[in-house]
């Protein structure tokens, strides 16, 4: 029964994938660019999707190693079959189609594709799409769609829900979770509508609004056209990333009235210190080479992993290019869109740092540790510090293989920084910055290893090194 669930799980989503691509089919159709593509892709994801689906068994309770299994099979299997419009369509070869569905559906953001010019709108659109559903989480919106998971889907919800798991949108799993779809839906639209009468076209403004909301980063124009450098567009995008990286907890419950809720969180308030605090030095760094919304527009883009770069940046002093590899270590909220280690990490570690500082003068005191109004648990912290621990082990490692790749170590440091916060940009020795199609193949498997990882954040991919996950639980011997 329990591997039953699996298989109807992997079927729901190859099939939902294969049924997304023949739709693609027919808008390219429609725009008059090569259909064939996404029609062959739609098939390869349908073929093994529908039987594994009919095999399958949604009212099957998973054990939590089939979660597990399921939330790592998902995130790999999406970027596979979702490569192929990439690859059959001759744009890229396997390893760069794969990266790309990668960045994609991580959110990651890094981009082997080229010049978006002279993409076929269709497959920019698609591009961007990858993003947004890798915004909101593949399974949450799996569970708000097809209720038929039921209560299955509840530790799937809580294997893929980001960030320290101490704060629940409801215990009504279906209801918290098209809650959240709602909201990052509504916030989708209000940004595409913004980006077009900004001036934008249709699809290149709903392509934006798809990489905006959910911090991807994807660009839809060619670099010429330089679509941040227009001040509308510069405001539109600040406001929706600084969104897209605020707990859609909190937002759901502004939107019903529970506005002050938002603006008493300690994470919110952090959150935007941290953004003011980066975009004004960044600022002072840059010392005019930027306009003051220019670099409050890359601050956010760089906290929030949004990723999203303007044409200046090759020609940053190098102290401006340090302090926001530094941003990128500090990531936008619990259970929003942004990737990153997350605000609400650091405030329990520098919490828990102010703790132990205070127990040096008073050994014996009761110290509760506490963010806001929040009792961090001792599980919590646990998962804290492990999390910080396989991040910084993650990000030294890949930088040590990068560099055995025949990279120089500033490039390296900064790809796998950038890759495993899912933040999009990094810069080379010489300050340009970084493309990453000219990197080897080694660093590109290295990369797409990075952004796999951080999109699980880490700490869910790591289960797979513990041998005790592959043991088979041993049967109960019956009472005699």
């Amino acid at each position: 029964m329990r591997g039953s669930f699996l298989a109807f799980m992997l079927g729901w989503a190859l099939s939902g994938l294969g049924a997304l691509l023949v739709v693609f089919a027919g808008l390219a159709a429609v725009l008059a660019e090569p259909w064939l593509p996404f029609l062959l892709a739609g098939a390869c994801a349908v073929l093994p999707g529908v039987p594994l689906l009919l095999s399958g068994n949604p009212a099957a309770e998973p054990g939590r190693r089939a979660s597990l299994l399921a939330v790592l099979l998902l995130w790999l299997l999406f970027p596979l079959f979702g490569s192929l419009p990439f690859l059959f369509g001759g744009q890229l070869g396997p390893l760069d189609a794969f990266f790309e569905a990668m960045s994609g559906f991580s959110t990651a953001g890094a981009t082997v594709l080229g010049d978006p010019g002279v993409i076929p709108q269709s497959l920019l659109l698609y591009r961007s799409l990858t993003q947004w559903l890798g915004g909101i989480g593949i399974l949450i919106v799996f569970v708000a769609v097809f209720p038929q998971l039921g209560i299955a889907g509840r530790q799937l919800f809580v294997g893929e829900e980001p960030g320290p798991k101490e704060d629940r949108v409801s215990p009504r799993l279906r209801f918290a979770s098209g809650a959240l779809l709602a909201v990052y839906a509504s916030l989708t639209a209000l940004c595409f509508l913004a980006y077009w009468l900004g001036g934008m076209g249709g699809l290149t403004a709903l392509s934006y609004a798809f990489v905006t909301l959910s911090a991807g980063g994807f660009a839809s124009l060619a670099p010429e056209q330089a679509v941040f450098e227009l001040p509308a567009h510069l405001v539109t995008g600040s406001v929706f990333m600084v969104l897209a990286g605020t707990n859609f907890t909190l937002q759901y419950r502004a939107w019903h009235g529970r506005l002050g809720e938002l603006f008493r969180d300690v994470e919110f308030r952090t959150y935007l210190t941290v953004i003011a605090a980066g975009s004004l030095l960044l600022f002072f760094l840059l010392s005019g080479r930027e306009t003051l919304l220019t670099a409050v527009f890359q601050g956010i883009s760089t906290v929030t992993t949004t990723g999203f770069t303007t044409p200046g940046m090759s020609d940053w002093p190098a102290a401006a290019q340090l302090l926001a590899m530094a941003l990128m270590f500090a990531g936008g909220s619990a259970g929003s869109a942004a990737g990153g280690i997350r605000i609400m990490r650091w405030l329990i570690v520098l919490r828990s740092t102010g703790r132990e500082v205070e127990r040096l003068l008073h050994p014996r005191a009761a110290l509760p540790l506490k963010v806001g109004h929040r009792l961090i648990t001792p599980e919590v912290l646990r998962s804290v510090a492990a999390f910080f621990t396989l991040y910084v082990l993650l990000t030294a490692v890949s930088t040590v293989f990068l560099t055995f790749s025949g990279l120089d170590l500033v490039t390296s440091a900064s790809a796998a920084l950038s890759s495993v916060g899912l933040v999009g940009y990094g810069f080379t020795s010489s300050g340009a910055l970084l493309e990453f199609a000219a990197l080897p193949e080694a660093a590109k498997g290295i990369l797409i290893f990075d952004m796999y990882a951080g999109r699980l954040e880490i700490v869910t991919l790591a289960v797979l090194f513990v041998p005790g996950f592959w043991r088979l639980p041993r049967r109960r011997r019956s009472a005699s």
